[in-house]
């Protein structure tokens, strides 16, 4: 009897330490096959299928989609210290005003920086200047992106003489004395904010 109880007590030893075993065999195979997955995931590339613009006169080119009509400015004089470079709608028109709610539009324009200095500080004192963003209080911050600095403000509504001039969100980027606004127009809020990703990755583009 006493026997056959030692048996029995080292089968269920046996059948423990194996179960033991396999459960930690199979959660380290669990674990390296997560470990590969991880690795061999790639993050998702929003500008792939893109366009490339370059401007070999400021020296700069950026990704844009695909289904915009690119407008190059014609204009050569320079205008409170700005220069147009390029424009960007989303459907074949010629002007904001012809916008409607649904349309978004891309533009760059250029500015020359004379003054040394932070970034962000200009972006600021350059934003008094301008009277349709008089009485606004824009979001704004520095982000560093592949080793570059951009000043990005927020989704704002700006005023033109007395009425409604739409939203825009803007980034600027300096580059050769020259600092870049890349901006998003749009006749409505919502209408901005689901095109804000577009504008990132225009921005982010941009070297």
């Amino acid at each position: 009897m006493k026997k056959k109880s030692l048996i029995l007590l080292s089968l269920i030893s046996l059948i423990v330490i194996g179960s033991v075993a396999g459960y930690f065999i199979y959660q380290n195979y669990i674990n390296k096959n997560s470990q590969n997955e991880t690795v061999n995931e790639q993050p998702k590339d929003e500008t792939a299928n893109w366009k490339t613009y370059k401007n070999e006169k400021y020296g700069f080119e950026i990704k844009y989609p695909s289904n915009l009509f690119l407008n190059e400015s014609d204009i050569t004089e320079i205008v409170d210290g700005s220069r147009p470079v390029v424009d960007m709608p989303s459907r074949n028109i010629g002007a904001p005003l012809e916008m409607e709610v649904n349309d978004y539009w891309i533009s760059i324009v250029s500015y020359q920086k004379d003054q040394e200095g932070n970034l962000e500080s200009w972006v600021r004192e350059k934003i008094k200047e301008w009277p349709t963003w008089e009485n606004t209080n824009p979001l704004m911050g520095t982000e560093n992106y592949n080793g570059k600095n951009m000043v990005k403000v927020g989704t704002t509504q700006l005023k033109r003489e007395g009425s409604e001039a739409g939203f825009v969100s803007n980034y600027y980027v300096e580059k050769n004395k020259n600092v870049f606004e890349i901006e998003l127009l749009t006749l409505t809020e919502n209408t901005n904010i689901k095109y804000l990703s577009i504008l990132d990755n225009i921005a982010r583009s941009f070297k």
